[in-house]
């Protein structure tokens, strides 16, 4: 992963210092690792809505934009016991939810092959960390569950595929 921005991330965070990053994101320092690649995830994932934002702008979809105000609608609600506002408010957020998850996955359609792939690198990342956290606490469901996740995405998949093709030639 040389060349690829990583390390200027993780030194503008002040976790690493130049020439050092491919060391820790190679492993040698497990616990520094993982913060090291959540670090990186987060920065994709704000990278990621800031595009979105500006996507939104550009189709026009302004309305989702607003979503905020919603939710000091509901927090309002709620904190006023008004029940019939309050779930006035949550309808209308759970509807604009349903909405921004289908706009989502339009941009993410129309995004190019390397913003597909970081993307891929946070979803890799989010399945670590939430490994990493059921095997803390010794929960066996989650830790299962994680693990079926890493077998079954594309991800792995693809790795698998790489490094059968690495040992038959």
């Amino acid at each position: 992963m040389k060349e690829d921005g990583i390390e200027d991330i993780l030194f503008e965070s002040g976790d690493c210092k130049r020439g050092t990053a491919n060391k820790v994101i190679a492993g040698r320092d497990y616990y520094k690792m993982v913060r090291c690649h959540s670090i990186v995830s987060e920065a994709m994932v704000r990278l990621a809505r800031d595009a979105f934002e500006e996507w939104l702008l550009a189709e026009g979809r302004h309305e989702f934009l607003e979503f905020g105000g919603r939710l000091d609608d509901l927090h309002e609600a709620f904190r006023n016991k008004h029940a019939a506002a309050a779930l006035s408010s949550s309808v209308c957020i759970m509807s604009t939810l349903q909405n921004i998850c289908s706009v989502w996955r339009e941009f993410i359609a129309s995004l190019g092959k390397t913003a597909k792939y970081w993307l891929t690198y946070v979803e890799m990342v989010s399945i670590l960390r939430r490994y990493v956290k059921a095997e803390r606490e010794g929960d066996k469901q989650e830790h299962l569950r994680m693990f079926k996740t890493c077998y079954h995405s594309s991800w792995l998949q693809s790795i698998q595929i790489t490094c059968r093709a690495c040992l038959c030639t």
